[in-house]
Formats: C-alpha cells, sequence, structure tokens
C-alpha cells in the first residue's frame, strides 16, 4: 500500500482565498508578445504568417508557440530583469484564427509505446529529463493568490487523473510522488494512490512550498534532481495529447485590491497586463502596483506592457493607497520572522549578515535551506525586505565560492 506522509502543519496560518467556482474567458487581443529564451534561432521572420500553436523557435518550451495566428509584427531582444534576457516574438492577430495541429490526436495514450508518447511530448513542449530521478506532482499552490492549480483539481479531477495515467505510463518504473490537499476526501486520494506515493498536505500557507515537501520526503531529499509537475501542467498535457496541439492558453488569477476576491481567467499566452485589466474594466493608473506571481512570493511588473508568461499566472493590482513600500529599517528583535519561518532559520541574523556581507555567517545559519515563501517579509512589524535581503545572499554564494564574495 501507498504510504502517507503528513507535513507537520505551519505555525503561521495565512488564510487561504476560496477558489472561484467558475473560470473566465477572455478574448484574445489585437496583439501578443511572446518570449523566447535568449539566443533562441526563430523559425519565423518579421512579417511572416504564423498559424496558432505553431512553433516559433528551434528550442521548444512553454511559450514558444504561436498563441493565436496572424502576422508577425516585430521580433526584437526583452529585457525581462531578474528573469533574465528574453526574444520578443509580437504577432498581430488576423480576423479568421485557424488552428495548427502538431500531430494526430491520441484518443488512449497509454496504446502508444513511452517513447512515442515522449515524441509527442516534445513536439507539444512538454519535456521530461532522461534521468531516472523521482517526479513530483503536486496539485497545490504556492501562494494565496494562486489558485489555479487548487481549481483544476477541484474542479477538474476526473481529468486530472487520467493525466497521471498517462504520467504514470510516460515515467515506467520511474518513482512518482503525488501531493494532495489534506483536505481532499479519502475516495479522491485513493483514486491518485494506484498512480504513486499520495503525499497530504496541510491547506495552510505555504501549502506548497515545493522545496519544503522535497526536504521532509526521504526519498525526494535523498535523490540528486526531482522534476516537478502541477495539475494545471498535467491537464494542458493531456488536451495537447487528445487535441494534438500545442498549449496557447493559460490560466491567471486576478484579484484587485488585498481584500479583493479571486477571478480566475483564461487568457491566451503572451496577452499583455493592460488587455486583461481592460477587459474587466480597471483602469492603470499612476501609483497603481501590478505584482506578478501573488502577493508573498511574487515581484513587481515593471509596467503594464508587461505580457503575461506561464510563470506569472497570478496578477495582485493593488490601488495607490494599498501600497506598501518596503523599508529597510533597523531590526527591532522581536524575532515574528523566525517564529513563522517554515524551515525554522533565524532570519533576523541572517538579513543582518547578508546586508554586511558575511557571507559565511549566513551559510553557517542555513541560508540555503530558505524556500522563498516570503512569510518572513509578511510577519515584519518594520516591513523588513527579508525574503528579497535571503534572495539576494543566496544568489551571492556561487560569486562567493568561486572566489568573488566576501566570507
Amino acid at each position: 500500500m501507498n504510504s502517507r506522509l503528513s507535513i507537520d502543519p505551519w505555525r503561521f496560518h495565512h488564510p487561504l482565498l476560496p477558489v472561484p467556482a467558475a473560470e473566465e474567458v477572455v478574448d484574445a487581443p489585437e496583439t501578443v508578445t511572446l518570449l523566447l529564451p535568449h539566443g533562441a534561432e526563430c523559425t519565423v521572420a518579421a512579417g511572416s504568417r504564423v498559424k496558432t500553436g505553431e512553433p516559433l523557435c528551434r528550442m521548444p518550451g512553454h511559450g514558444s508557440f504561436a498563441s493565436l495566428s496572424g502576422t508577425v509584427r516585430r521580433i526584437m531582444p526583452w529585457d525581462g530583469g531578474p528573469r533574465g534576457q528574453f526574444v520578443a516574438v509580437i504577432i498581430a492577430r488576423k480576423a479568421a484564427d485557424e488552428n495548427h495541429r502538431l500531430f494526430d490526436p491520441v484518443e488512449e495514450a497509454t496504446a502508444l509505446s513511452s517513447q512515442q508518447l515522449r515524441e509527442r511530448c516534445a513536439q507539444a513542449g512538454f519535456h521530461f529529463p532522461d534521468d531516472q530521478g523521482p517526479l513530483l506532482f503536486t496539485a497545490l499552490d504556492e501562494d494565496v493568490d494562486r489558485v489555479a492549480n487548487r481549481w483544476c483539481v477541484e474542479k477538474e479531477f476526473d481529468r486530472v487523473v487520467s493525466g497521471l495515467k498517462i504520467l504514470r505510463h510516460l515515467c515506467g518504473n520511474r518513482r512518482i510522488v503525488v501531493a494532495l490537499p489534506a483536505s481532499m476526501p479519502e475516495e479522491r486520494k485513493k483514486a491518485c494512490s494506484p498512480f504513486g506515493e499520495v503525499v497530504a498536505v496541510p491547506a495552510r500557507y505555504p501549502d506548497a512550498a515545493v522545496s519544503l515537501i522535497i526536504r521532509r520526503h526521504p526519498a525526494l531529499k535523498s535523490s540528486g534532481s526531482v522534476t516537478v509537475i502541477d495539475s494545471k501542467r498535467l491537464l494542458a498535457l493531456a488536451a495537447s495529447l487528445s487535441t494534438g496541439s500545442a498549449v496557447t492558453t493559460m490560466h491567471v488569477s486576478l484579484r484587485i485590491g488585498r481584500k479583493g476576491q479571486v477571478r480566475l481567467f483564461q487568457t491566451p499566452v503572451g496577452m499583455r497586463i493592460a488587455d486583461l485589466l481592460s477587459r474587466c474594466n480597471v483602469a492603470v493608473s499612476d501609483g497603481m502596483q501590478l505584482i506578478l506571481g501573488g502577493e508573498m512570493t511574487g515581484s513587481a511588473a515593471d509596467s503594464a506592457a508587461q505580457p503575461l508568461t506561464p510563470d506569472s499566472d497570478a496578477l495582485l493590482v493593488l490601488p495607490p493607497h494599498e501600497v506598501v513600500l518596503s523599508e529597510n529599517s533597523p531590526c527591532v528583535n522581536c524575532g515574528r520572522c523566525h517564529r513563522v519561518c517554515p524551515v525554522n532559520l533565524r532570519v533576523d541574523l541572517i538579513g543582518k549578515y547578508v546586508e554586511f556581507s558575511r557571507n559565511g555567517e549566513a551559510v553557517r545559519l542555513g541560508i540555503e535551506r530558505c524556500i522563498d515563501c516570503g512569510l518572513c517579509t509578511a510577519a515584519c512589524i518594520v516591513r523588513r525586505p527579508l525574503a528579497h535581503l535571503l534572495a539576494f545572499g543566496k544568489g551571492a554564494l556561487p560569486r562567493q565560492r568561486s572566489g568573488g564574495g566576501a566570507a
């Protein structure tokens, strides 16, 4: 029988927002901006026509397919700031949309060999490492604003099970761990158990800190690498195999104001933030803050012209009166950040060591165990940017070990 690991409840309870009852579909905008990996060899040129789902470069991956049919207006470099450099392909929509089929639809994926299935997955932009390390399927979300994974597992459970069946066939004897909400009914947990070891996670924030799940599971912790796939990605894989087309849409959860209700939208990949907000009758104004990726773990968008990419599946819009700027104020030694840390780090001390470039001391206190949940920043009464300090400190470690940083 598959064992079930129960992860200890968190000491800091952040109330989860309700999962929307139904998703809202947003019409494709007049233009989309698709970001390709820097240095990718584009298969299209400015002025050429593309169809929905047509590959745009020779480096297949999520977002490398045209999300609508139209004309390539421009190809240009794109500075993604902390995310790195990209190649932006701007496509203007054509009046009549045409779908581009990559391969014949698969009625029963398990009828194919694992190699045939892997090849079709690669055609649709789903790549699985060749190593035999474990695979973690998570039906949980990483932030209170991110609701797509919970929505999928609650509203589309039968399709999730079908996707797990495909995943089991694709991975062969490879170990699969299935992380599910502890509140899920037992019959649903049992339905997932034939495809992997079920891990029950309490529905408290951060209920899906993937790195924490890996650290607390012996088989995952001892492995060299873990492949992670979430429920919305698994459903997209199943849909691609059944239609023979690439994924060109994504789920975006939108919340207006800190106390607003979450709305879940299905949008084309590459849609601008401004286009989504205009369809919700929200006007972008000076002083407004746009946070991509959720309130706790997200980052501010450069502008409303920034495109929505598959890794920015949540958008929080803060009006000017709700914007609170972090200040690098002196620590008052209240200890709240330490008490709420899921991995029990002395965040207050580590933050101070990072400020003064004492990276060796930060490593000694376990900075590498930080899971980037953002709870320390939320708990800090003087609003120190603790999560950013720890992220900066972890980013400096490779430079330090190569001789480029101070000990």
